[in-house]
């Protein structure tokens, strides 16, 4: 019985061993099947999932025919097919395994190229802030040039003709206010808004930068999604002009901007690109591999069934050596009529 018992446990621990084995595969293959999808998280978890499972039930199969106590004809033809199914399905996460592990190797170059990106956010708003004051200073330059009512161009910049009694410094105060409605018509009070969230995005987005984050290509996407639309934002604000400005506006294009695009693009076709992983991921997933063999390798075979894997076995041969005497046998007397 401790015999029993003790196969048992030693089974079942084997067991155990290759669906840990299973699992490190599978989650292993989801991260690289992430990076080569560039970003399809849910597709690479549904196969990543079926890979795992599919390794799981062939890997009992064969073990569950191997050890079959009836139908041993059956039996081992069902696990021929369990084992050349399972050398086969070990395969197919060999390429999303190993894509992984030369993705992790790049990680340092990865997140310095992420953090470049990051890098040129906020000097986009001071960008931004400088072509502000840039346009600013030029509208108040046009306007200094009316000192009084009897300044050329008085109406044409806007200033009122009929302020009578307008004391000495009115074109002055007329002046400032003109200019604080050009800032903040250009940089509205929602810009500081926007510029925090920015400095809280990127300080998020670093805080997350590693190969191990799943989400790392979703935060490439999401970060340039939200640099393409602060853009947008300031974009918008620059095109607007004031009625007396006499000067054609154009839009807002960051160089800043430009560059952080450029460098997330070239990092998610850095990460789907597959190159030769580091020296230790081939032993590691051989490993995980034979692990699964495991239980097959534990499991023993009937007594009764004279077939191996691949052949049978040979039956014991009577050894001749051994001479049996022969019994005397009464035969019976045959009975005769008198």
């Amino acid at each position: 019985m401790n015999t029993i018992n003790h196969k048992i446990k030693k089974t079942a621990l084997a067991q155990v061993i290759a669906v840990v084995a299973a699992i490190f595969i599978a989650y292993i293959s989801f991260m690289g099947l992430v990076y080569l999808s560039h970003g399809q998280i849910v597709a690479s978890a549904v196969a990543a999932t079926a890979i795992g499972i599919a390794l799981v039930l062939l890997c009992f199969m064969a073990q569950q025919m191997k050890g079959a106590e009836s139908r041993f004809a059956s039996s081992i033809v069902k696990e021929r097919i369990a084992i050349v199914s399972l050398a086969i399905m070990m395969l197919v996460p060999v390429v999303p395994f190993l894509h992984f592990f030369s993705v992790a190797g790049r990680e340092r170059r990865v997140t310095r190229q992420f953090d470049k990106a990051l890098a040129e956010v906020m000097p986009m708003f001071d960008e931004y802030d400088s072509i502000v004051d840039k346009r600013v200073a030029n509208y108040r330059k046009r306007l200094s040039g009316v000192k009084n009512q009897q300044s050329k161009n008085y109406t044409k910049y806007g200033f009122n003709k009929h302020n009578e009694g307008m004391p000495a410094n009115g074109v002055e105060v007329m002046r400032d206010n003109m200019q604080q409605t050009l800032r903040t018509m250009l940089a509205p009070p929602t810009l500081d808004s926007l510029r925090q969230d920015a400095q809280r995005w990127v300080k998020k987005a670093q805080d997350g930068s590693s190969v191990w984050n799943v989400f790392l290509l979703g935060n490439f996407d999401l970060t340039a999604s939200a640099v393409a639309s602060w853009q947008k934002t300031m974009d918008t604000s620059m095109r607007q002009r004031l009625y007396n400005e006499q000067t054609d506006t154009t839009g807002f294009e960051s160089a800043h901007a430009t560059m952080a695009l450029q460098r997330l693009s070239s990092l998610s076709d850095e990460c789907a690109r597959f190159s030769m992983p580091p020296f230790f991921a081939i032993p590691l997933l051989l490993a995980a591999l034979l692990l699964l063999f495991f239980p097959y390798w534990l499991q023993s075979r009937h007594s009764k069934s004279w077939q191996h894997l691949w052949g049978k076995r040979q039956s014991p041969q009577p050894d001749w050596s051994v001479v049996v005497p022969r019994q005397n046998i009464p035969q019976k007397v045959k009975e005769t009529k008198p």
